[in-house]
């Protein structure tokens, strides 16, 4: 099964759209404030849009790896790793962008 090729947006009263044509049209819902319909769409489409060219399916299985190799660094694993004949090492580098990538996959930023 295909789906509609992103870039999806969203247009007026929660509709969502790509250059083609419109995806899905959020009913309202009589529950949700219009804000918060508004929210969820923006949600879908940074869902989408975020999983282009990739396995949605394994988005959790990344996060934990993230997670697992978090923790190794925390603990002290790769300490003295990946030193470059310069000194520098790399593994700060490393550190830094798996710290960031899980706290953005989680939603802290």
């Amino acid at each position: 099964m295909s789906h509609t090729p992103e870039l999806w947006k969203i247009g007026n009263r929660g509709m969502i759209y790509s250059d083609d044509l419109q995806v899905a049209i959020m009913e309202p819902c009589k529950d949700a404030s219009i804000e918060e319909q508004a929210a969820n769409a923006a949600r879908i489409v940074a869902c989408v849009n975020g999983c282009a060219g990739l396995n949605p399916a394994a988005y959790r299985e990344v996060v934990e790896a993230l997670r697992e190799f978090s923790t190794l660094f925390e603990q002290g694993y790769f300490e003295n790793a990946l030193t470059m004949p310069s000194g520098k090492r790399i593994v700060l580098g490393v550190k830094d962008k798996v710290k960031q990538a899980l706290a953005h996959a989680e939603g802290a930023r």
